[in-house]
């Protein structure tokens, strides 16, 4: 049996309990429940995972259309629900580094150690496992290129680790530079999320264009897993043109329910270093975040069938 760690308010809301009620229940020791930092959790038992070790890479070479954070919270929601969980950080913004609260961060925590033939050990945060990254990690670009098929250096190390996890995630740097082709190849496909917008559908274009060499490089039929609409306004004409857009390429690839533009939430749960699960008044994101989940594993089953 593994711990899951179900934010109080999250689990006084399922059962209809208010949130005051359910933090004194925590307080007096009525319900299993553990404090970490400012935030109350209920600690519950689930059947560990049977390691099948699916690895994806959250892909889009465009900027601002919430990768990072929906690595950082479908991570949390799948660890959640029991399954072993470990996220990379390619990026050298080390935005879901910083958005984890992990930090500081040395060279030798980051995927720098790829270059020396070892992946670094990971960190721990909110129940997953975390290889975390650094503005540093900028050097990996130069490095690689006087590598032999240094491209494949991270999907080799995390093939040897597999097991060890349900699921890995990869985050990649929005770019369509080496340490993107680096995340792009470390998996089995992409989990692609695609902005609401006339911009964000074009870029899908050249996402699909990219997703298909790298099926190529690897053998693969198909490389986008999942496509999640993301920062959706369903007051925007624009938003509706482009989320039907992206529900149009359904036959072609998985389409996860879209998640809504909340930015008050979302900046609080960056700035708080939490994910969105831990806001307070977040509860109807974290219902999308699950749907996607619900979608992602879905998706799987049918892979591993």
């Amino acid at each position: 049996m593994k711990e899951r760690l179900v934010p109080l308010s999250l689990w006084a809301e399922q059962r209809g309990i208010p949130g005051s009620t359910a933090r004194k229940m925590a307080e007096e020791r009525e319900i299993p429940a553990r404090k970490l930092g400012r935030y109350w959790y209920v600690v519950e038992e689930v059947e560990e995972g049977s390691g099948q070790g699916r690895v994806l890479t959250l892909f889009n070479h465009a900027g601002g259309v919430g990768k990072t954070t929906l690595a950082r919270d479908l991570g949390f929601e799948l660890a959640s629900r029991g399954h072993r969980v470990l996220l990379v950080d390619v990026d050298p913004q080390a935005n879901l580094t910083q958005w984890l609260g992990l930090g500081p961060v040395e060279e030798k925590d980051t995927l720098l150690t790829l270059t020396g033939g070892v992946l670094p050990e990971p960190k721990e945060a909110y129940g997953m496992h975390v290889i975390p990254s650094s503005l540093r990690l900028a050097v990996l670009d130069v490095k690689l290129k006087s590598v032999p098929a240094g491209e494949l250096l991270l999907r080799r190390k995390l093939q040897a680790v597999r097991e060890a996890y349900d699921f890995i995630l990869v985050d990649s740097p929005p770019s369509l530079g080496p340490l993107s082709f680096l995340a792009g190849l470390a998996g089995e496909g992409f989990i692609v999320p695609v902005e609401t917008t006339a911009k964000g559908l074009q870029g899908l274009e050249g996402v699909m264009e990219v997703s298909e060499l790298y099926a190529t490089a690897v053998g693969a039929a198909n490389f986008i897993r999942l496509l999640v609409p993301t920062r959706y306004d369903p007051r925007s004409r624009t938003a509706q043109e482009a989320l039907e857009g992206v529900l149009s390429l359904g036959k072609r690839f998985p389409v996860a329910p879209p998640l809504h533009e909340r930015p008050g939430p979302f900046r609080r749960s960056a700035a708080e270093r939490v994910p969105i699960h831990m806001v307070d008044g977040a509860q109807e994101a974290v219902r999308e975040v699950q749907a996607i989940a619900d979608a992602l594993l879905k998706v799987a089953q049918e892979v591993e069938a």
